[in-house]
C-alpha cells in the first residue's frame, strides 16, 4: 500500500520534483540533463517493481489470508493492480509496438 502511495505522490508532484529537486524546467529550450533521464529511468524501474509486487500479492499468492483478514484493502489492491496492468498494456501495445513497425 505504501509503495503505491509513494508512486502516486511521485506522479502528482512530478513537476515540483523536476523544478525544485532536479532544478530543471520543462519549458526551457535546453537539452534534458542526465539527472532527469536517470530520474525517469529510476521511476520506471520503481513502477514496474511495484506492479510486479502487486501482481504477485493479488493474483499469484493463493495461500494468503489477505482476502479474509483485510477484504477492503485486498479489493483496493486488486483494482489498482488491474488498472496498472491495463495502463501498461495500453502503453506497450498502443504506442511502442506501432512505433517499432513505423521506425
Amino acid at each position: 500500500f505504501w509503495l503505491a502511495t509513494l508512486q502516486l505522490i511521485l506522479d502528482v508532484f512530478r513537476n515540483d520534483i523536476m523544478r525544485l529537486v532536479l532544478r530543471w524546467d520543462r519549458n526551457s529550450r535546453q537539452r534534458i540533463p542526465p539527472r532527469v533521464v536517470l530520474y525517469y529511468i529510476a521511476y520506471l524501474i520503481y513502477a514496474v517493481l511495484v506492479l510486479r509486487m502487486g501482481m504477485r500479492s493479488v493474483f499469484l499468492n493463493n495461500g494468503a489470508n489477505c482476502p479474509n483478514s483485510a477484504p477492503e484493502l485486498f479489493q483496493a489492491s486488486t483494482v489498482f493492480v488491474s488498472l496498472s496492468v491495463a495502463a501498461w498494456s495500453t502503453i506497450i501495445l498502443g504506442y511502442l509496438v506501432p512505433f517499432c513497425f513505423v521506425a
